[in-house]
């Protein structure tokens, strides 16, 4: 019966859901007020995403636009007045 407690372990470890980190985050600059804010973006989504959020300071809303360049593979994000 000792042979049976490895395997228990085994299939309690395989039942776990894998762990991948899916979101990232990028700081940049509110454009209305200045302040740099924390922007979070999903790495399994496109590779150019655009989305809309709030500055945490004036709460004006800001158009992020999130790129990834192929040859680097780093994420660059710019922001615009909505």
């Amino acid at each position: 019966m000792p042979e049976d407690k490895p395997r228990a372990r085994l299939k309690r470890k395989l039942r776990r859901p894998p762990r991948i980190k899916l979101k990232r985050s990028a700081s940049y600059t509110c454009p209305a007020c200045f302040e740099s804010n924390t922007a979070f973006y999903d790495l399994g989504g496109a590779d150019s995403q655009r989305f809309t959020q709030d500055c945490r300071v004036c709460c004006r809303p800001s158009l992020l636009t999130v790129t990834r360049d192929e040859t680097t593979d780093e994420w660059y994000v710019t922001a615009e007045r909505e």
